[in-house]
């Protein structure tokens, strides 16, 4: 079975102009925040996906 040889994550941040700000549920917004994993496994498969919020966590 294959095993975690390296996880990578890069944080990612984009503020709009407060005037260009967004609604959703929560109120109005004018950041979004995510980021990109990457994993590697010891057989040498790579696989890229997103993440969905705080890049700082």
């Amino acid at each position: 079975m294959p095993s975690i040889e390296r996880l990578t994550f890069i944080g990612l941040e984009y503020a709009f102009a407060p005037e260009k700000a967004y609604g959703m549920s929560r109120g109005g917004g004018f950041r979004r925040q995510g980021g990109l994993v990457e994993v590697e496994t010891d057989g040498g498969v790579r696989g890229i996906g997103e993440a969905f919020g705080n890049p700082r966590v």
